[in-house]
């Protein structure tokens, strides 16, 4: 059965790798996992988001280091999210370094402006509608100024979804 768990379990999961790994290391992640490291306020996750596929060496590390651990397994980390997640083609100028004394691994994560345009064409868009106080008309504005950024699959239901959430701030 898989478990939530919130920041205090992913950083346990990052020193985990960091103490098995011998040389810089760079990761970054998305989804619940990047909203948690900074501190905001969100439900739980199951797993933690990559951005995109760290490279082979990276990869082949983690799976051995998944192997040799009975408390991690490969449903803690994810990926998957890479290529599914959707987001402006800059987002990499805004990613936020989380310092927790690594040794090795460097964790970025997205921001939470980014996080939002990751929602916009998501199966989970409905997080940014329970969760509302992460949608500001600053944030909003930024996202629709750079949507030609989008490197999502369908920027019609993106552009949507930033409709229902601006109606959602007027209301």
């Amino acid at each position: 059965m898989l478990k939530k768990f919130g920041k205090k379990e992913i950083l346990k999961y990052l020193h985990l790798i960091d103490d098995r790994i011998t040389m810089p290391f760079r990761i970054e992640l998305c989804g619940t996992a990047a909203i948690l490291l900074q501190d905001c306020n969100f439900r739980e996750t199951f797993d933690i988001d990559f951005t995109r596929v760290p490279d082979v060496v990276i990869s082949a590390t983690i799976l051995k280091i998944f192997k040799e651990l009975p408390e991690l397994n490969t449903s803690v980390f994810d990926e998957r999210a890479p290529g599914i997640v959707c987001l402006l083609e800059d987002y990499e100028d805004r990613l936020i370094e989380i310092k927790d004394d690594f040794k090795y691994l460097k964790v970025y994560v997205i921001s939470v402006v980014d996080w939002m345009v990751s929602k916009l064409e998501a199966p989970k868009f409905g997080d940014l509608l329970e969760y509302k106080h992460f949608v500001t008309r600053e944030r909003l504005d930024f996202i629709e100024n750079n949507m030609y950024l989008y490197c999502g699959l369908r920027d019609d239901i993106a552009k949507h979804s930033l409709k229902i959430l601006r109606n959602q701030l007027t209301e």
